[in-house]
């Protein structure tokens, strides 16, 4: 070429039109545009040395005797004559070679006639070799060949029979420049299933059918329509030639149905029951991974075949296995959740004989993510070891986000948490490109880490400034996962918590599962982050998801997180309505566990709910109690302190909950469940003289960790002790001992001698209705003083009188249980407490107050408050 003075560019520049868009050429364009502008290589070659070969006497000589016999020709020289392509095309192995036998009937291929059936032939031929064009000459020259030969395939298409269809789809199926002729031999297969289903098994036979699926889903080509038509065809050949049906190809068509995400249960059926009557020594491990694959990603259970390749798995020597086909296998029956134990076993041992540099890095991943999901914590420690090093052995630029997320969830499932290597998984991921990660892998590293003891602060931040600029791939499974994982390890990055709450808020109910929805709204609550829109967004997710998807578990974490944060709100009412009247009823009460049933209370109790939840779940647990139901301490703080607060009258309960604590030393428990403890026992008034000196014995041991609000819970039942006469020491209720605690502020309050406790007193905000009364009580010229503090008790009083013993409590609506005119239980235990130190009080409920009407009606309500006999 040199030496002629054709500079390989130029044959670059001539061919470059024939791009992706070339099938829009006819075949006679493309033929007469090479024709002049493109030499013959070959002949261009020949001439080069024929010239160095002979003097140019002798050269002119052989010019003319050429020149004369194409001029007789009406052929050209170097193309077959009488048409078709030369027939041992399958026999030449360089790319190179194929080229130049195929170039001059490219070039020439308005004139030679060339079939379709030779046009497919060096189609295939050269699909087979393409991985040869190493540089841009052969990928140009190779490039324009198959432009060609698609084309004449293209122009007789209507004619094809089912196996040239399924050629032309196979050779073409890699390459996006053959689109045209694609759908084309779509089409054509479409029009001859039909025919096929009318009775005619020989139209379209199985390896056809396979190799045309094979081929779409290789393309990436979801066609519904052709796959439903070749799908019948399929069942068809099932009922009628089941004979035919090798395990590749059942392989090779589930394995394209699942590529696609068509899903066709009734074809799975039909071919699950082919496989099955294949001989075991047909299947190679490849097959039986794409065939449990296949299942596995279309969710379709079907117990015979999995058992049957089970065994046919464990008849090949694990050599001959790859690696990536065992990770496969396990993960179906991961994703199916089949525990077969002799597989299992088998794969164990399988994955342990292959060499650590024999794995690829989702291989490894795949393995980790199948054996943590199905062992758990039992799975083999030998084939955690043995994959922890494959993974070693991987250098950090060869992960990515997918792989390291499987691996890491792996590793935490089967509880192998090697804090070395999850480090360097942590490392990988904040060195990680960004734009790589999607909202899965995220979610998964995320949730993965959460649930080690491993703490990497600067991992969440990394992770979580990527998932701030996700907008659209974020889905509801992802923002739950990503909101638990912040909640446990408490990660507090509100920037993070409103990005996902308003991400959240736009994607449509249905697209919620309830476990989403409780790990969305309980890591709002636990990181108590209040977010008024996305409570209420969730609100009409919940009604609108079906009844019977919620369990036990999910409905006493919504209501508790609902009761936790938005107590007072209308659309917490709603939620609670709903789930009361409509979730619960269908659930059997045995669903329910203690922790559950606390929770459920103790939410209720939270909102000031009594609903009919309330009473069902009392009645299952008095006859749990009465089977000796074993019950830790949170749980009865959480049991108690619900009663409590719904002023519950149940002895029953209540004794037994108490001989449960009796049994349990005060030093198991947790310093904010006796201060629970201690208070719904104040609010009961529990008068059992074992009981409260237990409490106090756990107040001894626990007061000095408790927090303000713990503390000020615990002074109330301490209170109730003073005030019910019980610290008289002569009884024997106190230890006899006394810490004196650290002062942070605040009043001291020493109740003789037991302890001295820091009294914290809270101030609060007169109501817009204490207000009204208040100025009412003005205008009668009625000196009082508003928000009077107790100096003994710490209590606010709403509006003590000048007397300085008769005090009116206005009590609004959040004294009450919701929907009735019950006084809660911290109401009950205030009112009772004022009375004890010995001040005239008098309530006056909202409704009595609401009902009223102008300023007369309301003196004339005063003047009967006061005078009325308390």
């Amino acid at each position: 070429l040199r030496d002629k003075g054709i500079q390989e560019k130029s044959v670059d520049s001539q061919l470059s039109p024939f791009s992706d868009d070339s099938l829009a050429y006819s075949v006679s364009e493309l033929s007469e545009t090479s024709r002049n502008s493109v030499p013959s290589l070959k002949r261009s070659l020949t001439n080069e040395s024929s010239s160095k070969g002979f003097s140019p006497k002798a050269k002119k000589v052989k010019d003319r005797q050429h020149d004369a016999k194409l001029a007789k020709s009406s052929e050209p020289p170097y193309v077959k004559e009488g048409g078709g392509l030369p027939k041992n095309l399958t026999g030449i192995s360089r790319l190179s070679d194929l080229l130049d036998t195929l170039e001059p009937y490219a070039v020439n291929a308005n004139d030679c006639r060339i079939p379709a059936s030779d046009a497919v032939g060096a189609l295939n031929r050269l699909k087979r070799l393409r991985h040869q064009a190493t540089n841009p000459s052969l990928e140009t020259r190779l490039s324009f060949q198959m432009q060609v030969f698609g084309s004449l395939a293209l122009e007789d298409i209507s004619a094809m029979s089912g196996k040239l269809i399924s050629l032309t789809v196979n050779a073409i199926a890699h390459s996006k420049s053959h689109t045209r002729l694609l759908k084309a031999a779509g089409d054509r297969a479409r029009i001859l299933a039909e025919h096929a289903i009318l009775g005619d098994v020989n139209i379209l036979d199985v390896q056809a059918v396979s190799v045309i699926l094979n081929g779409f889903a290789r393309a990436g080509i979801r066609d519904e329509k052709l796959f439903q038509s070749l799908s019948k065809v399929a069942i068809f050949l099932s009922h009628n030639k089941k004979e035919d049906f090798c395990a590749q190809a059942i392989s090779i068509m589930v394995n394209a149905f699942a590529k696609l995400h068509i899903k066709d249960e009734e074809l799975f059926h039909n071919l699950a029951s082919c496989a099955l009557g294949v001989s075991p020594s047909d299947f190679s491990p490849q097959a039986i991974a794409n065939i449990m694959n296949a299942y596995a990603r279309h969710d379709i259970v079907n117990l015979q075949l999995f058992g049957f390749l089970s065994k046919v798995a464990r008849t090949i020597p694990a050599g001959e296995w790859l690696p990536r086909h065992l990770a496969i296998v396990a993960n179906a029956l991961a994703k199916l959740e089949i525990r077969d134990e002799e597989l299992l076993d088998w794969l164990t041992q399988a994955v342990r004989s292959h060499p650590l540099d024999s794995f690829d890095l989702q291989a490894v991943a795949n393995l980790l993510n199948a054996f943590g999901k199905l062992s758990g914590s039992s799975t083999d420690r030998l084939l955690l070891r043995h994959l922890a090093g494959a993974l070693r052995g991987f250098h950090l630029q060869s992960f990515e986000p997918s792989s390291l997320a499987s691996s890491l969830h792996g590793f935490v499932c089967t509880g192998f948490v090697e804090e070395k290597l999850i480090l360097k998984l942590t490392r990988v991921a904040k060195s990680l490109d960004p734009l790589l990660f999607d909202a899965q892998s995220v979610s998964t590293i995320l949730h993965s880490i959460a649930k080690t003891e491993i703490r990497d602060e600067a991992l969440f931040k990394r992770m979580s400034l990527i998932v701030r600029q996700m907008e659209f791939i974020l889905e509801s499974q992802s923002i739950a996962l990503i909101i638990n994982a912040c909640a446990k390890v408490e990660f507090q990055d509100d920037l993070l918590l409103k990005h996902l709450s308003r991400i959240a808020q736009t994607l449509p109910p249905d697209s919620f599962l309830p476990q989403h929805i409780e790990n969305i709204l309980n890591g709002f609550a636990k990181l108590n982050f209040k977010d008024r829109q996305l409570f209420q967004h969730m609100a009409t997710v919940i009604s609108s998801t079906p009844r019977d998807a919620f369990d036990a578990q999910a409905v006493a974490i919504i209501m508790n997180a609902y009761g936790r944060m938005h107590a007072s709100e209308v659309f917490t009412r709603e939620v609670f309505g709903y789930l009361d009247s409509c979730v619960l009823p269908q659930l059997s009460s045995s669903s329910f566990n203690s922790t559950s049933i606390a929770i459920v209370l103790n939410s209720c109790a939270k909102a000031g709910i009594r609903a009919d939840v309330v009473h069902r779940l009392l009645v299952k647990l008095r006859k749990e109690l009465d089977e000796d139901l074993q019950l830790d301490g949170r749980q009865i703080a959480s049991l108690l302190h619900a009663i409590a607060t719904l002023n519950l009258q149940e002895e029953c309960i209540l004794d037994r909950l108490v001989q449960s604590l009796l049994a349990l030393p005060v030093e198991s428990l947790l310093p904010e469940e006796i201060a629970l403890i201690s208070w719904s026992s104040a609010v009961l008034n529990v008068q059992k003289p074992q009981f409260v000196g237990w409490l106090l014995e756990g107040l001894d041991v626990h007061l000095a960790n408790m927090d303000s609000n713990f503390r000020r819970q615990a002074y109330q039942f301490l209170l109730t002790c003073e005030l019910e006469g019980w610290l008289d020491p002569s009884r024997g209720l106190l230890k006899g001992k006394s810490r004196q605690l650290p002062q942070r502020g605040g009043r001291d309050k020493k109740l003789r001698g037991s302890v001295t406790l820091e009294l914290d007193v809270e101030q609060h905000k007169p109501s817009r209705l204490q207000k009204d009364v208040a100025a009412i009580l003005a205008e009668m010229q009625i000196e009082f003083v508003e928000e009077f503090i107790d100096e003994r008790s710490g209590y606010s009083l709403d509006l003590l009188l000048r007397d300085k013993r008769t005090a009116i409590e206005v009590d609004g609506p959040s004294h009450f249980i919701v929907g009735t005119h019950i006084p809660l239980g911290k109401t009950l235990m205030k009112h009772r407490h004022m009375q004890q130190l010995g001040f005239d009080l008098r309530i006056l409920p909202y409704w009595e107050w609401d009902q009223l009407k102008g300023k007369e009606q309301k003196k004339e309500y005063i003047r009967r408050l006061l005078t009325s006999t308390p």
